[in-house]
């Protein structure tokens, strides 16, 4: 399941959606890699940079990584 954007189980307030600014990208990848790291199933994480220079991720997993994704508290799905 290509997920076509960062993973994020405990999004910060702001902005949670978008590529975080200059500086706190490596912050925010470490405590997203934290938060799925128990989690079972097969995560991969594919680093690029974005127009601004700053490091992000895609995730792409499979089935059953997508199942426990689907049960995790900080799952939501936009309607």
């Amino acid at each position: 399941m290509d997920f076509c954007e960062a993973l994020i189980p405990a999004p910060p307030a702001r902005r949670a959606y978008l590529e975080p600014d200059a500086g706190q990208s490596e912050v925010l990848l470490a405590s997203i890699d934290a938060g799925i790291r128990g989690l079972p199933g097969t995560l991969y994480r594919l680093r690029y940079q974005t127009a601004r220079e700053t490091p992000w991720v895609q995730h792409i997993g499979d089935a059953e990584f997508l199942a426990a994704w689907l049960e995790h508290p900080r799952f939501r799905m936009i309607k």
